[in-house]
């Protein structure tokens, strides 16, 4: 059951308000942001207390400070090795930036790469956090309410989380980044769908940024795709759906989207036999109980034999790349 809470466009109006607002609160304070020495990587966490904003503000300057502090929801900082790539740099215009979580430059995170720089999207490698650190730990205890010990495939979904979460933060925080410019995040595991070719997907993800713009939330490969509605015919006999779906392999945030989605994660409800620590599940929670998410290419199903139910222009290379995340998912219909 949908909760109250988050129903109807009532609620999806609030979370465009909440997200223009609080990155407006971001660029205002960015200059002045302090960097506590000893913060956590703790994005599983729940809200942090509000800061006192200095006393020379305004009122509405106090507002938005509260409101920038409230999206942080038990966010920390990046750890200045996190990124390998020129972070500084304003973001030209009409290139698309895009994040591989992979914790080395290997054969994996090569081929993912190879992918993204034939579909003309800047890559950065974004290091997990490590899932066998005590920082992890202590945020998987506080988050989950109890001590370990926790299995593997627990801390490694937890740290998937964790990680992508920061970078959505990063992204939020990022004051030379506008409001409607869009980030993309994938896993190490990619490959372009043999039916399309790297420009064919390129011209489809630019034309699908603008089909989403009002959303802020794009995929570019789901699993297990469902109750999909809003159908788009794209250029070149390609496909869009706004859909429910797992995965995090391929998918982007504009800046709003991405503060507006941090500012009620924590809000989201779960079937009791899932605790929200696998971020795939999170977004599907979200998409249910907010709107769906637009899937690009729900025509292209995987070519991979042994993996059913996956669409999209980007897929996971099971073959080539088995998942080294576990995860428990409720079974679900695919088709798009």
């Amino acid at each position: 059951m949908i909760p109250k809470h988050l129903k109807t466009a009532t609620v999806v109006h609030l979370v465009l308000a909440v997200g223009l607002l609080t990155s407006v609160a971001v660029v205002t304070y960015s200059t002045v942001r302090a960097r506590s020495d000893d913060a956590k990587l703790d994005m599983g966490l729940q809200q942090q207390p509000q800061t006192t904003p200095t006393q020379n503000c305004s009122t509405l300057e106090s507002e938005l400070e509260a409101l920038k502090n409230n999206v942080s929801s038990g966010k920390a900082l990046i750890d200045d090795q996190l990124f390998r790539g020129d972070e500084d740099a304003d973001q030209p215009d009409g290139v698309i930036r895009g994040y591989v979580l992979s914790e080395k430059e290997d054969e994996r995170f090569n081929s993912s790469k190879k992918v993204l720089d034939a579909l003309q999207i800047q890559v950065h490698r974004a290091i997990p956090i490590p899932y066998q650190s005590e920082e992890l730990e202590t945020a998987l205890n506080s988050f989950l309410g109890f001590g370990g010990p926790h299995k593997d495939r627990e801390k490694k979904a937890f740290s998937n989380r964790m990680t992508f979460l920061n970078l959505f933060q990063t992204f939020v925080d990022d004051a030379s980044e506008k409001l409607d410019s869009w980030h993309f995040f994938f896993e190490n595991d990619i490959a372009l769908h043999p039916r399309v070719t790297p420009k064919m997907a390129h011209d489809a993800i630019v034309e699908g940024m603008e089909l989403a713009a009002a959303d802020g939330i794009l995929y570019l490969g789901m699993c297990r795709p469902h109750d999909c509605a809003g159908k788009a015919h794209l250029k070149n006999g390609l496909k869009a759906s706004r859909c429910l779906g797992v995965c995090t392999h391929a998918f982007g945030f504009t800046k709003w989207k991405a503060a507006a989605f941090l500012s009620i994660v924590h809000k989201i409800k779960f079937p009791s036999n899932e605790t929200g620590l696998h971020l795939d599940l999170v977004l599907r929670a979200y998409a249910s109980q907010v709107h769906k998410i637009w899937l690009l290419g729900s025509n292209l199903q995987s070519p991979v034999e042994n993996v059913k139910g996956h669409f999209g222009l980007l897929y996971q290379d099971q073959e080539k790349f088995p998942s080294i995340i576990e995860s428990r998912r409720s079974p679900q219909r695919g088709g798009a």
